[in-house]
């Protein structure tokens, strides 16, 4: 009896120490790896659309332009054939435009204006308003501002009223086309274009371009007569 109850411990104490080792030694499950997280993408950002070139000026924009500018100081000199030019005078891929004027009312009066007062023949300090008589043939410059239309008349653009630099005619010509000698004149890369400007009675012109601070008159003998009307000149 002794012996069989011996044997039953024994039996007991290896399934116990079985047990226990199985346990302990048993392979265990690897844990399971967490799922990446899904690259989280950011939304696009919203981009700006792009700037809308400043538009070409129609011929019926013209008068309605000039007037909400200059406040009834100007009117179109209808007198030059064409009065009015389009190109890029300043050359920075804009359209510009230039109309021949005269003076309507008191010089004094340009004072409230966006135009900055200029002398082609005489390059330096903006001359005074004093100085301009009566029904003096002028040329107004304006310069495009990308994004902007020209139905647009705010105080911003850039616009010039150039003294001694109106004529019978005016036409936009290519800068680079211009003779060498007024070439070196112009302190920009030779791109866009300058005016050809056809005096009264019928002499030699001369080529109102911008030299980078301001408009400059060069003479031209051949600037009536080797011109051409490449689109540019007028608008629709």
């Amino acid at each position: 009896m002794t012996t069989l109850r011996r044997l039953a411990l024994l039996a007991l104490a290896l399934c116990v120490v079985g047990s226990f080792l199985y346990l302990r030694l048993r392979p265990r499950p690897r844990p399971e790896a967490a799922a990446p997280e899904e690259a989280v993408v950011p939304p696009p950002l919203p981009t700006a659309p792009p700037a809308a070139a400043d538009d070409r000026p129609t011929r019926a924009e013209l008068r309605p332009l000039l007037e909400r500018l200059a406040a009834g100081t100007l009117e179109p000199d209808e007198g030059s054939d064409p009065w009015f030019a389009v190109g890029d005078f300043d050359g920075d891929a804009s359209t510009d435009l230039a109309i021949a004027v005269r003076l309507r009312g008191t010089p004094a009066a340009l004072g409230d204006t966006p135009f900055r007062l200029q002398d082609a023949a005489a390059p330096g300090p903006p001359p005074s308003p004093a100085g301009i008589a009566a029904g003096e043939r002028l040329l107004a410059i304006l310069h495009g501002v990308a994004g902007t239309a020209w139905s647009d008349a705010a105080a911003t653009r850039p616009a010039y009223l150039v003294r001694h630099a109106a004529g019978a005619s005016l036409r936009a010509r290519p800068l680079a086309a211009l003779p060498a000698e007024v070439r070196m004149r112009v302190t920009r890369a030779h791109v866009g274009d300058a005016l050809a400007v056809r005096t009264e009675r019928g002499g030699p012109g001369g080529i109102v371009f911008w030299n980078g601070g301001g408009y400059v008159w060069a003479d031209l003998p051949d600037a009536g007569a080797s011109v051409t009307d490449d689109g540019r000149s007028a608008p629709p």
